[in-house]
């Protein structure tokens, strides 16, 4: 796979060196280098700011590509100067950036015939650990047509972009960024944000499209009580739980979830904690520990 090679040409030559080195550890994807931009005549972009010194202009190089040029304030993090990148190169030659090619993405389901069962947070807990340990991407879904989910990720999310407008692009066949879908979490998982009521084909299109993709490593989806989307998954955690645990986390909550053929989360106040109207989920405790348990038979 073709690397896109960027170059690196500001002013203040620490400033560059820093942004090289945040790239270079973004994307593996990337090539990087630092010059001036007499030097970047085989690169495929170049970052300066010669223009506004406190801009980035991202230049799309090459002579048998449209001119495209884009600017980005030089003060957001390096992660959105990066899909800026990627998103005006995009633009220029139709080619979709692709970080690592999967060839085969696992699809992991949890669900569960009744609600309050806590397969929210075992398919986040879940995702956020196969994120930590796989070197390509893990994507959370949630197909349980409820935004309660909302609560495990802090800050405010972003919805910039709809997943039934990402559906009606994969159906035309349209030209398709898929970070201006998602969203990414402090452990590393992406997270579709998918607060619509899909119906179940075009749940099937969007894993269809994830899968042939070839650079998703695992799908985790949050099936909630559609147990219908579970005939979409590999790896199938059925999960039974005989307390609602909705509502419970101002005294910690009560987890004793049975998983089908997996075995038993065990019983679990501490690894929960609220702060506001979010809730941070432990990846130390016992809740954690027992979902690594799981986890590690699935990557087997």
């Amino acid at each position: 796979m073709k690397k896109i090679k960027v170059a690196v040409c500001t002013k203040n030559e620490h400033y560059g060196k820093a942004l090289a080195k945040g790239l270079a550890e973004e994307s593996a994807g990337i090539e990087i280098i630092c010059a001036d931009s007499s030097d970047a005549d085989d690169c495929d972009v170049m970052l300066s700011d010669f223009k506004t010194p406190s801009e980035l202009q991202i230049s799309v190089l090459g002579d048998k590509i449209k001119e495209s040029e884009s600017t980005i304030s030089k003060s957001l993090p390096v992660g959105i100067i990066l899909k800026k990148i990627i998103k005006t190169y995009l633009e220029a030659t139709d080619h979709i950036f692709l970080p690592q090619m999967i060839e085969d993405t696992k699809i992991v389901g949890a669900g569960s015939n009744v609600g309050g069962a806590g397969v929210s947070t075992i398919a986040i807990t879940a995702g956020r650990i196969l994120s930590l340990q796989s070197e390509g991407k893990v994507i959370y879904i949630n197909c349980s047509g409820s935004e309660d989910y909302n609560i495990y990720f802090e800050g405010n999310i972003e919805k910039p972009r709809t997943v039934k407008e990402l559906i009606f692009r994969i159906k035309n066949s349209g030209k398709i960024l898929l970070d201006d879908y998602i969203f990414k979490d402090e452990f590393g998982l992406y997270v579709l944000n998918t607060a619509e009521d899909l119906r179940i084909d075009d749940i099937q299109i969007l894993v269809k499209y994830l899968c042939e993709s070839k650079h998703i490593a695992y799908i985790v989806i949050d099936a909630g009580k559609n147990m219908q989307v579970m005939n979409l998954c590999h790896n199938q955690l059925i999960i039974n739980n005989y307390n609602d645990v909705r509502c419970s986390y101002d005294e910690g909550v009560i987890n004793n979830s049975m998983i089908k053929d997996k075995g038993r989360i065990r019983y679990d106040r501490t690894s929960f904690v609220k702060f506001g109207n979010k809730v941070r989920i432990s990846l130390e405790g016992i809740f954690a520990e027992d979902i690594k348990d799981i986890v590690q038979d699935l990557v087997q």
